[in-house]
């Protein structure tokens, strides 16, 4: 064995399973991780929550760059500016975004509800986004654990195979296999330009079995060609689990096994 379990078990484990259940799992539990730090946050605020009469003072609206699932795009937006006392009279002024249709029926001296944090007056809002925040939150956090719950099981499930695989590499029973064939790889979930090294070859009992190597990146996927020989590890208690060893880790077993045809 001319190659580690941890090596071989790597090799196996890319994939479309793997990268994409990877992907999806990281952006998921990074939306509830997120989710958790803006609830907190909400709880914070809402511990030391009070409410007040604003004055508006005035409006001004402009263009902002932001970005959406179609890249950075010019966004027209609408502010509102505004005085409040706090609860010791004290007076602080504040800002919102607020729709195209509130902003041109706001004037100066409008009265707003508010709401602001007691421990820090310059955080305010207004009065009532707690429903919203509330929503948002149970949103994001849906969304994450939908994604998380999609991405932790592919990706489980390629790193199962990928220890299975590996294993039979490594103690499976080595016999001589025929390539047929250099296919593009034709499952439902891959990785573009990916192809598999589809072979047979044949048990102690005569039965003839069929197998396909892990998908691979033409490079390397061309290093054979149909009618060449390869190296097939399998198990012999069920010979339909076996691998072609693409990976070259057990090369000195197919010298052995090649050693009476050499003598010949």
């Amino acid at each position: 064995m001319n190659m580690s379990g941890a090596r071989l078990r790597w090799l196996y484990l890319h994939g479309a399973f793997w990268w994409g259940g990877l992907g999806c799992a990281i952006f998921g539990l990074v939306l509830i991780l997120l989710g958790l730090l803006l609830w907190r946050g909400e709880q914070q605020f809402q511990e030391h929550v009070l409410r007040a009469t604003a004055k508006v003072t005035s409006k001004e609206k402009g263009r902002e760059t932001r970005d959406s699932s179609k890249g950075k795009v010019s966004v027209m937006v609408y502010y509102l500016f505004y005085v409040f006392p706090d609860s010791a009279g004290r007076q602080h002024e504040g800002k919102m975004s607020v729709s195209d249709d509130a902003w041109k029926q706001a004037k100066a001296g409008d009265e707003l509800a508010i709401e602001y944090d007691s421990t820090d007056p310059g955080t305010s809002r207004r009065a009532g986004t707690d429903i919203h925040a509330g929503w948002g939150l149970l949103l994001l956090g849906g969304i994450g654990g939908l994604f998380a719950s999609i991405g932790i099981p592919f990706a489980a499930v390629a790193l199962v195979q990928s220890v299975r695989r590996a294993h039979i590499v490594q103690h499976g029973t080595p016999t001589i296999g025929i390539v047929t064939e250099v296919a593009e790889n034709n499952a439902a979930l891959k990785v573009a330009g990916t192809y598999r090294l589809l072979y047979r070859f044949t048990v102690e009992n005569g039965e003839t079995v069929e197998g396909r190597g892990p998908p691979q990146p033409w490079s390397l996927a061309a290093r054979w060609n149909p009618g060449e020989t390869i190296l097939v590890l399998y198990n012999p208690h069920n010979p339909r689990r076996n691998e072609a060893d693409v990976w070259e880790a057990r090369n000195e077993d197919l010298a052995k096994l090649q050693e009476p045809d050499d003598a010949g």
